[in-house]
């Protein structure tokens, strides 16, 4: 019993580093993503919800920017394709 909370100790522990390392070369943050970089099943984060809220909460923080470019968020790009839907309606409705 006392291995399997040491074990769980370690996922917990692999996985803000994991994280941290995903924001720093601009990879999607998705649990699916953690789990394999973290060599932890999906079902862990699932079930744990300290490492979880961490990836919600990265998955919801704004984008930042690094040296090689602006990076864009998962919230920019909605308001994006947003617009986009919208000037096609827009144009599509009626002709000029």
């Amino acid at each position: 019993m006392t291995a399997g909370r040491q074990a769980d100790a370690e996922r917990r522990q692999r996985v803000p580093a994991a994280l941290q390392q995903a924001q720093q070369s601009g990879e999607e943050i998705t649990a699916s993503a953690l789990a394999r970089q973290t060599r932890v099943d999906r079902t862990f984060l699932y079930s744990h919800r300290d490492p979880l809220q961490v990836v919600h909460a990265a998955q919801q923080a704004p984008a930042t920017t690094s040296g090689t470019g602006s990076k864009v968020s998962a919230a920019s790009l909605r308001a994006d394709l947003i617009k986009a839907q919208e000037r096609s309606s827009v144009s599509g409705a009626a002709p000029r």
